[in-house]
């Protein structure tokens, strides 16, 4: 399953036959929301300065379960 496909199917599953299907995206968007909110409440927040916020928050961002990916400034 593909990291965005989780959010993607909890909108195309209908019907009981697909019932295991849709509880096993919850499970996964779930997941993928926890671990991002946990990162992002254990930010120093108070000795970090902006650029490193900044860029923290990015990374947040393209962490497993982004539902596109951003390129990366190089």
């Amino acid at each position: 399953m593909s990291d965005h496909h989780a959010f993607n199917v909890l909108f195309l599953c209908t019907g009981n036959s697909a019932r295991s299907e849709r509880q096993a995206a919850f499970v996964t968007a779930f997941r993928y929301l926890k671990n991002r909110i946990d990162t992002f409440v254990n930010l120093p927040l108070r000795s970090i300065d902006k650029l490193s916020l900044g860029t923290k928050l990015r990374e947040i961002g393209r962490a497993d379960g982004a539902t596109h990916s951003t390129p990366k400034a190089g």
